[in-house]
């Protein structure tokens, strides 16, 4: 059960799963994005339909038997992306209750915002190192098809 495209399909199911729940979890809350023709607010049950589809799709690439991909690297690749987009959600949907629950002091509401908005930010560059590895690994793997 370690190859990585098996993996990759159980994440795709996890983020299924969680994009189903999502709804129930956290109603109100939504991402936006903002562009110079105008904005975007979507659910982030959306978001984890697309990251679902993204792990199916890699899930596809590492079952391809054809290239001869380097299994510690695609579980690498399999780690640190879990690791970004755990550490994505948690931060997405903590800075949604930080925000929204009275309980939590205006004290101590300004330093708890800047670690979740820090682990948020730092997400996206451990997802491009994830991906850096996936293509270094699959360019070396045609790079070993070239030469045989």
């Amino acid at each position: 059960m370690n190859r990585p495209s098996e993996l990759f399909a159980l994440s795709a199911i996890a983020s299924l799963i969680w994009a189903l729940l999502a709804r129930r979890i956290a109603p109100n809350a939504f991402m936006s994005a903002h562009l110079p023709g105008g904005g975007y607010i979507f659910h982030p049950a959306s978001l984890s339909m697309v990251i679902a589809a993204l792990l199916c799709l890699v899930a596809v690439i590492y079952s391809v038997w054809v290239f001869p991909l380097n299994q510690k690297a695609a579980s690498w690749h399999f780690w640190v992306t879990t690791l970004a987009v755990a550490v994505f959600w948690l931060s997405f949907y903590s800075f949604a209750r930080v925000v929204t629950d009275p309980s939590v002091s205006s004290a101590n509401l300004s330093g708890l915002r800047l670690v979740i908005a820090v682990c948020w930010i730092l997400s996206i560059p451990i997802a491009l190192i994830a991906q850096a590895i996936f293509v270094v690994n699959f360019g070396l793997s045609i790079y070993h098809i070239a030469r045989s």
